[in-house]
């Protein structure tokens, strides 16, 4: 009879073990999918941010290398009310840490810099800190309006 006792008891935890797969996805392969999307979430949401920076300093540069003055304090203070007209409220997750617009002997350069804060620190694993940082710089360089007309007749003339 113990026998008996003993063999059923073997081949019910024999049954219940099939199923034993199911808490091993539960407790390993869940989390691990779910910490996959976030990363990759958190990487596309920064990828678009430096996207957009890198945009917004290729404007900021031609419109300050297309502006009009008559002094070069009128067009500084042209340039510095564009750069802080930018509307910075349209990136996803970063704080615009730096905008700098400036012209030093005809060359127009701007300068952004973003910062992410990574929303789980543990999972920050390139960085000690829990940001990213990213920089975008643009130059160009400011043309005369008479020396572009003499450069087109140059081409014109050829």
């Amino acid at each position: 009879m113990h026998k008996k006792i003993r063999m059923n008891q073997l081949q019910g935890q024999g049954r219940d073990n099939k199923n034993a797969f199911f808490s091993v996805e539960a407790a390993m392969i869940i989390p691990l999918a779910v910490f996959a999307v976030l990363l990759a979430v958190s990487l596309f949401v920064f990828q678009y941010d430096r996207c957009l920076m890198e945009q917004d300093m290729g404007a900021q540069a031609l419109k300050a290398a297309s502006a009009e003055a008559g002094t070069s304090e009128e067009l500084g203070e042209k340039i510095e009310m564009q750069a802080a007209g930018l509307y910075r409220d349209k990136y996803v997750a970063w704080d615009m840490i730096r905008l700098e617009v400036r012209i030093k002997r005809g060359i127009v350069e701007a300068i952004g810099e973003g910062m992410f804060r990574f929303p789980v620190p543990a999972w920050n694993l390139w960085n000690k800190e829990n940001v990213w940082t990213a920089r975008a710089e643009y130059k160009t360089h400011r043309t005369d309006p008479v020396a572009f007309i003499r450069n087109c007749r140059k081409i014109i003339s050829r």
